[in-house]
């Protein structure tokens, strides 16, 4: 039953880092797509005022004024395209399974003062600490 218990500790302590991970990552995700929602809308009201204005311009009989007006409009419309980059196409955070199983595998052994021990053959097994620092003492004599 303690080993049970054990275990289930260290699959329950990674799973609720695990969970805390991937909170975080969603709120700074959240928080960018917030932020580039605020910027379109600004732009979108910026692109909406310049429209306007250059109604206004088309029924201007004076040659000044709508030279003036239209060099003004242009700068504007010029500020707007800088800011209307595109969203990075970035990757939105993905769960590893994986790497979630590797971190379980880690804490349990960890837990259990073991540790994995890659052999030449490529495989893998699980050996107490003492019994890894016997054999280191032997490879050094």
């Amino acid at each position: 039953m303690k080993l049970l218990k054990k275990i289930t500790k260290a699959v329950s302590l990674t799973k609720d880092y695990k969970l805390d991970e991937e909170q975080s990552q969603f709120d700074m995700e959240m928080e960018d797509f917030q932020y580039d929602l605020k910027n379109k809308e600004r732009i979108y009201e910026q692109q909406k005022n310049i429209y306007v204005s250059l109604e206004r311009l088309m029924s201007v009989s004076h040659d000044i004024t709508f030279i003036t007006s239209y060099e003004t409009l242009k700068r504007d419309i010029h500020d707007i395209s800088d800011l209307l980059g595109e969203r990075g196409k970035e990757k939105v955070y993905k769960f590893d399974q994986k790497v979630f199983v590797q971190e379980v595998v880690n804490a349990i052994v960890a837990d259990f003062q073991m540790s994995l021990v890659g052999k030449e053959d490529g495989s893998v097994v699980l050996m107490h600490k003492a019994d890894i620092k016997e054999k280191v003492t032997l490879y050094k004599s």
